[in-house]
């Protein structure tokens, strides 16, 4: 009853503080970091998002003004955060959050540990669950602002599932080569089960491609495909699809209508096979695709050929 009595007290504060704001939004440009989130649910509910995207992004400005101002602590901002993830939880019917902070800096690890710590505590207070994403390490000591803040034990302690986010090896600005290769994978799969319960692990499987322009020159952009357009491309440009045995990746190579030479690697029903036998090498929980909003089925059937499935989610 106690603690009925206190969530009831939390409400109630939290309305009218609601209401307070809604005066100036969505009228307004947001004032603050408490506006912004309450702005950002607006959009978010009404619009129909699928995915708010770089959302420390947007948040960032208002948080750093706030926290310059006075007008807000660090512990006031996290708690702000808490609560508005747990009403969009709430209203939405979700099971959980994925909690997706990239580009920490390497001296706020443990605070972003003892941040998942207390985020944690407060969403299993409440039934929900916690998994949290984290950069493709191979050691503790792998330096690079997507990889140092990103501590693998104590993720594995305090998120109910870890995503480890094998992908992107091949991405938008970098230079050709497969998205998703099974041989580095393995290596990442090695450090993270020594540091985190194998059954708490979600493998991250990639489901896009990328189309490189040939000679590639730094700081060029790939085209993002979706693994059906590639194989439709290949098909139509009668290019030669070829198997690297050791990525376990389809790749092809053609010309275009104005003389250009391009390079593509995507994924087949072999490289999906490759990367499912490693969530049964290691014990896995299971994957986590990113995304699902590119239809594939040679990836559905397969993962329904493989697997009881309950739901997508």
């Amino acid at each position: 009853k106690a603690r009925m009595a206190e969530s009831e007290g939390e409400e109630k504060k939290l309305y009218a503080r609601m209401a307070e704001a809604f005066e100036n939004i969505p009228r307004n440009p947001a004032r603050n970091l408490y506006e912004a989130l309450l702005d950002f649910w607006l959009y978010y509910t009404f619009d129909g998002v699928d995915s708010p995207g770089r959302f420390d992004q947007y948040m960032y400005p208002f948080y750093k003004k706030d926290i310059e101002n006075g007008t807000i602590t660090q512990e006031e901002a996290q708690e702000t955060f808490i609560l508005e993830c747990l009403r969009l939880l709430s209203e939405k019917g979700c099971m959980g959050v994925n909690l997706d902070l990239e580009y920490v800096y390497p001296f706020d690890r443990e605070s972003y540990n003892q941040f998942l710590a207390l985020f944690a505590q407060r969403l299993h207070a409440r039934g929900y669950y916690l998994s949290t994403a984290l950069a493709p390490k191979t050691s503790f000591e792998q330096e690079g602002l997507l990889y140092s803040a990103h501590d693998y034990a104590a993720h594995g302690k305090y998120s109910d599932f870890c995503v480890i986010m094998t992908y992107e090896w091949g991405y938008l600005y970098g230079a050709p080569q497969a998205v998703s290769p099974v041989n580095r994978m393995r290596e990442v799969l090695n450090y993270a089960v020594s540091r985190i319960n194998p059954g708490k692990i979600l493998l991250g499987f990639s489901n896009y491609a990328y189309n490189w322009t040939l000679p590639w020159k730094q700081g060029e952009a790939a085209v993002l495909l979706s693994n059906s357009a590639a194989q439709n491309l290949a098909c139509s440009t009668g290019a030669e699809v070829k198997f690297d045995s050791a990525a376990m990746a389809p790749y092809f190579s053609y010309t275009d209508s104005s003389g250009k030479r391009h390079i593509v690697w995507y994924e087949d029903a072999r490289s999906v096979r490759g990367r499912l036998q490693l969530v049964e090498d290691y014990s896995l929980a299971g994957i986590s695709i990113w995304n699902i909003n590119r239809p594939y089925r040679v990836l559905t059937e397969l993962i329904q050929s493989s697997y009881i499935v309950d739901k997508f989610v």
